[in-house]
């Protein structure tokens, strides 16, 4: 029996919390750890074709588990289609659709047409990928019959209260996550150089390798183009102000833990209760260039990362010696340290030797190198997983099983 349907409410006191779920596991933990919604793929037909994405049986599971606790769930289908594909992709939404799915993500408007046909009443969601910015993009939107519109990463302030003045078509928009160095939907950098495209889910992500730059007789080599992430923790207060329905957390090939302390987070700053440790736990399951404001604040925003184009982590110390395959640290972060937690040893902005792993007052080494006066990142806590895990075993319901 299909699962009961949420319908999407708005108020002025309501403000969606919307997760990422790459798979059931962290579907479960953004859930419990205050998502109110959650996207996800269903097989193909998604832009993050490399998620373990879910079966149709799956979704049934998911529907029970996050209908019970009042929690909607979009499907994301947001790639653009060949002619061949059409008609499976319909089906496979229109299956979603009778199943109990709240919303589905679009950006080919030909499936758009297509649904239209055969569920007209249902609420069809605009793809960041479609790159709607402005009110002309926003008012043809809704003249297409989207109910929502995912916002693109590079929309202005300003130009989000324009569109307030013109339309009443729901606004999501991007508060956490990874941030294309192009313009949303328009990025054809991995198209052009491997026929990988990202608008059929599969970018190779070239922005994020090393290159060299080179002008005016300098050369400097780094990630040039690769972005920091977007975090919007310290700035809700201003994202709710602009008429934003809905605030989406990117990162469906992230981590559980990503997908649940993310998650929690934003739930207790919208609670007004957020403290120190809280964005310590925020840094830890992933922080790419520690993070920027996008294009919330200002319209030359600081985006650019070219350190290291992964996560860093939170910083927690300093190698103060090392003998062999072994590094010794002081601490300077209250954040608790346990053995088998992951680490990065960066000195002078290059990260060195990687791979190492936590060990009682010392730092274990895969190979030999000098690493005296190198910060300390923590990149995994065996803590934040068992955190997770904990709060997970407790919520139990129909959808677990």
């Amino acid at each position: 029996m299909p699962s009961k349907r949420i319908m999407a409410q708005r108020s002025d006191n309501n403000f969606e919390l919307l997760s990422p779920a790459g798979d059931f596991d962290s579907l479960k933990a953004a859930v419990v750890c205050g998502a109110n919604a959650v996207y996800l793929g269903l097989g193909d037909y998604n832009a993050r074709s490399k998620a373990k994405n879910f079966s149709l049986e799956e979704l049934r599971l998911a529907l029970i588990y996050c209908h019970e606790r009042n929690v909607k769930v979009y499907l994301t289908m947001n790639t653009l289609l060949k002619d061949d594909e059409i008609n499976k992709a319909l089906k496979l939404a229109v299956n979603a659709i009778d199943e109990g799915i709240d919303g589905i993500i679009l950006q080919d408007l030909g499936l758009l047409k297509a649904l239209q046909n055969v569920r007209p009443d249902f609420s069809y969601h605009a793809s960041t990928q479609l790159g709607v910015h402005n009110a002309p993009g926003i008012k043809a939107a809704e003249k297409m019959g989207f109910k929502r519109v995912v916002l693109s990463r590079e929309t202005l302030s300003e130009d989000i209260e324009e569109m307030n003045k013109t339309n009443k078509v729901e606004k999501e928009f991007f508060i956490h996550g990874a941030h294309c160095v192009s313009f949303s939907g328009n990025c054809y950098f991995s198209s052009l150089v491997s026929g990988y495209s990202g608008n059929r889910g599969k970018c190779l992500q070239l922005c994020r390798k090393k290159y060299t730059l080179s002008g005016e007789g300098k050369t400097k080599k780094g990630y040039m183009l690769s972005t920091k992430d977007i975090c919007l923790v310290k700035d809700l207060k201003k994202v709710k102000s602009l008429g934003i329905l809905s605030g989406k957390i990117e990162g469906r090939l992230r981590s559980k833990e990503y997908a649940g302390i993310t998650a929690q987070t934003y739930a207790k700053a919208l609670k007004g209760v957020l403290n120190a440790s809280d964005l310590d736990k925020l840094k830890v399951v992933f922080n790419r260039g520690d993070y920027s404001s996008a294009y919330l604040n200002s319209s030359q925003p600081d985006l650019i990362y070219d350190e290291i184009q992964s996560n860093i982590g939170l910083k927690i110390g300093r190698v103060v010696s090392y003998r062999k395959d072994l590094a010794f640290f002081s601490l300077s972060s209250s954040f608790n340290v346990r053995s088998g937690d992951g680490v990065k040893l960066i000195k002078d902005g290059r990260e060195l030797c990687g791979g190492f792993v936590i060990l009682p007052n010392k730092i274990k080494m895969d190979r030999i190198c000098n690493v005296t006066g190198a910060l300390i990142y923590l990149t995994k806590s065996k803590d934040l997983s068992e955190e997770i895990e904990e709060k997970v075993k407790k919520s139990g319901g129909r959808g677990s099983e």
